[in-house]
């Protein structure tokens, strides 16, 4: 049985926001194990944002799960020293690409798509 979830984020002040992402990411992270995908697109990767989820991803890959995040060089906010936390991770079950956005358009994206196999 799949069960698709669409969480829009937003202010607090905008009444259309319904909740904050964070719990959302993690509780999609705890359901994912062994064929578990794991697709991040996010315009910028920071220490910060990543050590939000970093126990997270571990997890769920010492349970079977791929990573695959893509992010950007876009106005230079992606820290460096986030890019090699990130490669720490389980080699075998991650894959990084980096948008290089030199003379080409911006890269502003942020999905986040958790693709779990069910028996």
């Amino acid at each position: 049985m799949n069960s698709l979830m669409l969480v829009g984020g937003g202010h607090a002040s905008d009444p259309r926001f319904t909740a904050p992402l964070l719990p959302h990411l993690l509780a999609a992270l705890a359901e994912c194990g062994q064929g578990a995908r794991i697709e991040l697109c996010v315009s910028f990767i920071r220490q910060s944002g990543l050590l939000l989820l970093r126990e997270a991803l571990q997890q769920a890959q010492a349970r079977g799960a791929h990573l695959r995040v893509i992010t950007s060089d876009y106005l230079d906010v992606t820290q460096p020293v986030a890019l090699r936390e990130l490669l720490k991770l389980d080699p075998a079950r991650t894959t990084a690409l980096v948008y290089q956005s030199a003379g080409n358009r911006g890269f502003h994206l942020k999905s986040y798509l958790f693709v779990r196999q069910h028996c």
